[in-house]
């Protein structure tokens, strides 16, 4: 039986999920990283298997991350999972496009990305 989490990496750039996945090991969580081309059509998908922390890419294409985290909390969805937004536009941009929304952090994508990930999975019950 398998008491894995699941950490799920949502992100446009196939090349970033690729190094994500050589990067990013921990031992209590599963690294799930899945390619969304457009920001609406991981809606379902997350409706349907709720990860145990979610790492979102901001600049998506169609929706950016903070719309459909925006929608799925509006159904109820995600209501008890950590949600990171992840970013290379700069943490201030966005964090002043999200006032509305509920989330626990932003991370941006460089040199501290791996290790700030997981300081983040380490503090996971």
């Amino acid at each position: 039986m398998n008491n894995q989490k699941r950490a799920c990496f949502i992100d446009d750039d196939r090349d970033f999920l690729d190094v994500l996945q050589l990067r990013i090991t921990h031992s209590r969580f599963q690294i799930q990283t899945v390619l969304a081309t457009n920001g609406y059509q991981i809606i379902d998908q997350l409706m349907k298997e709720q990860p145990d922390v979610l790492f979102i890419d901001f600049n998506m294409p169609r929706a950016h991350g903070g719309q459909v985290i925006s929608v799925l909390q509006s159904a109820n969805v995600l209501c008890s999972t950590p949600v990171y937004f992840m970013t290379s536009h700069g943490i201030e941009k966005v964090g002043s496009l999200l006032k509305n929304i509920e989330y626990d952090g932003i991370l941006e994508k460089g040199d501290t990305f791996s290790q700030e990930v997981g300081h983040i999975l380490d503090r996971i019950k």
